[in-house]
């Protein structure tokens, strides 16, 4: 367990259904994922680990990745 309270592991729950809600459009289907939270998850902010778990799905190939690309179009 990361944690011993159930107010800390639903709030990790809540994080990864979250994360995985806002990039569900984006993944590719037909995936089961499981995810293994560490106890080093409660040290990062909610962003950092949101970036994390894009990274991760991003690595495995089920999302494309997406790269910012700034495009001009003065002459």
């Amino acid at each position: 367990k990361v944690d011993k309270r159930a107010v800390v592991r639903n709030k990790i729950k809540r994080m990864f259904r979250i994360s995985l809600l806002d990039l569900n459009s984006k993944m590719h289907p037909g995936h089961d994922i499981l995810f293994i939270a560490r106890p080093e998850i409660l040290n990062k902010t909610k962003e950092e680990n949101q970036e994390l778990i894009k990274k991760t799905i991003e690595k495995a190939g089920l999302i494309k990745k997406t790269y910012e690309k700034t495009f001009s179009f003065n002459h």
